[in-house]
């Protein structure tokens, strides 16, 4: 199979899957339980009827993942190729552009990210990518990348398809307009693309393959049956409440009149909150059944959020938190250790991936890394700030230095070498001082 082949198959296999799970990230859910009548009947009532849990399971994980410094070669203090590393993940705005990356790693599986030169100004330049446009091949025997590839559509339908290797780009496009997703894709669709400002092949001097990937597995493909269900549930409550709104009243002992005309009994009253039913035959009385207990559909809806929070490794409080039930820092922790070591687990392998990338950077601007580049994360666990110190200061009594309780207190190395310094100026001074004396 050629590459061309092998990358239009990967990009539309995903497709389908990706467009999924982005839709009922967004809210737009499949409400395929409902019949047609049961739509014609309520849909303007269901139109709205859904309480959205995924965007709580993707961005749960996404919030945790926080880079706050990379290291050269495993060094404790900081080099000038961090502080460069450091200040193009910060002219990149990757600080805020990162939780993009890793949110759409964990809402379609996958996230990929180009890296190429700026014209004209020699910079890295950073280019999050829609994950259902882009795969990356990968050895079958050894699992390493090969190339990666990208496709998209033009507004004339035609699409496009790059495919990026560490030593040359190879760009295409079709001879005729497709739909996307189109079944009858070939690599016989694509010629070479050329035109006034791009070439069909291009040289890649870095030898580096300019297209990251970011793999985990997407916790909405448990979470969506789990969501289905509660959209069912919601939508028979608010059924309920239709009907329970207006309770059904009836009458017993009453003899209907006939129409004249047609014969047919009639009903005698008319039901409204301005209108009283009265007979005069002693024989009738008058009833109202009872109004529709919603109570059950609650109880429903407690459970799905169980089991989104089961099957997803969610904490429950993310999805049902009242002021009855707030807890403490070290109940947090407890709580939260499964979603945590996910958490962990997950910043190591984007943290080599994230490495590699700030490497490719570097080496675009002209630095070199002899050695490793490792990617310092902020602690996942959520604790309160007041029992955080409360520990550190257990631990400083047994000796551990202030600058590792400093680091785990949330402080870079930049600012754990300005308080060192500040501290060194100032006993400097009060021994300046005592000198004069």
């Amino acid at each position: 199979m050629s590459d061309i082949s092998q990358a239009i198959t990967a990009i539309l296999k995903k497709q389908t899957a990706a467009g999924r799970f982005t839709d009922y990230y967004d809210g737009n859910h499949n409400l395929a339980y409902a019949t047609k009548n049961y739509n014609n009947v309520f849909g303007d009532v269901l139109k709205n009827s859904r309480e959205n849990l995924c965007p709580i399971v993707v961005d749960a994980p996404a919030d945790r993942m926080e880079i706050i410094n990379f290291s050269s070669n495993g060094s404790k203090t900081r080099q000038p190729i961090d502080v460069k590393a450091w200040a193009i993940w910060q002219r990149e705005m990757m600080e805020l552009e990162s939780f993009n990356v890793h949110r759409n790693a964990f809402k379609t599986g996958d996230a990929f990210l180009l890296l190429w030169r700026a014209p004209d100004e020699g910079k890295a330049v950073f280019y999050i990518q829609d994950s259902a446009k882009c795969a990356v091949i990968y050895d079958e025997e050894t699992a390493r990348p090969l190339y990666g590839a990208k496709m998209w559509a033009l507004d004339d339908r035609r699409l496009r398809l790059t495919l990026y290797y560490a030593d040359r780009f190879e760009k295409y496009i079709t001879t005729d307009s497709h739909q996307p997703g189109a079944g009858d894709l070939k690599a016989e669709s694509f010629t070479d693309y050329v035109s006034d400002t791009e070439e069909a092949l291009t040289a890649n001097p870095f030898g580096v393959m300019p297209m990251f990937h970011f793999s985990v597995e997407p916790v909405l493909a448990n979470a969506i049956p789990v969501q289905d269900r509660l959209n069912k549930t919601i939508c028979d409550e608010l059924v309920a409440q239709e009907f329970g709104a207006y309770p059904q009243r009836y009458a017993t002992g009453l003899e209907p009149p006939t129409n004249e005309i047609t014969g047919e009994k009639q009903i005698p009253f008319k039901a409204g909150l301005d209108r009283l039913w009265v007979s005069g035959e002693p024989t009738v009385k008058f009833g109202q059944f009872a109004a529709a207990d919603l109570t059950q559909f609650l109880s429903v809806e407690d459970a799905a959020r169980l089991s989104m929070a089961r099957v997803t490794g969610t904490p429950l409080h993310f999805f049902s938190f009242t002021s009855s039930n707030v807890l403490s820092g070290e109940a947090l922790k407890t709580l939260e250790s499964r979603f945590t070591k996910r958490v962990k687990r997950t910043c190591l392998g984007f943290g080599a991936v994230w490495s590699n990338v700030m490497k490719f950077a570097l080496q675009i601007e002209g630095e070199q890394i002899p050695g490793s580049l490792t990617a310092q994360w902020n602690a996942p666990e959520q604790r309160s700030e007041k029992e955080l110190v409360e520990t550190l200061i257990l631990k400083r009594a047994i000796g551990v230095p202030n600058n590792v309780l400093q680091e785990e207190l949330g402080y870079t190395e930049e600012d754990i070498s300005n308080f060192s310094n500040r501290e060194t100026d100032l006993t400097a001074a009060v021994n300046n001082a005592l000198a004069v004396q």
